[in-house]
């Protein structure tokens, strides 16, 4: 049986991207993932939780699944 775990990562750019409105900062997003892959839990996507102007994502939930022993 599977479970799922959930972290919530902020979306940010740096100033140059804020302007040109193309880039995310992802250096948080390697990290957790990592994190999590070293304790036996796979990265299966992310949901969306919330959205600034023009849909640029400000935040989301990494999702990550876990094998559940009985």
């Amino acid at each position: 049986m599977y479970k799922y775990e959930y972290e919530k990562i902020s979306c940010r750019f740096s100033n140059l991207e804020t302007i040109l409105g193309s880039n995310y900062n992802t250096t948080d997003f390697k990290r957790v993932i990592k994190k999590h892959m070293r304790n036996g839990e796979r990265y299966v996507g992310f949901i969306p939780t919330k959205q600034g102007f023009f849909g640029r994502l400000k935040e989301i939930e990494l999702v990550f699944e876990v094998v559940e022993e009985n």
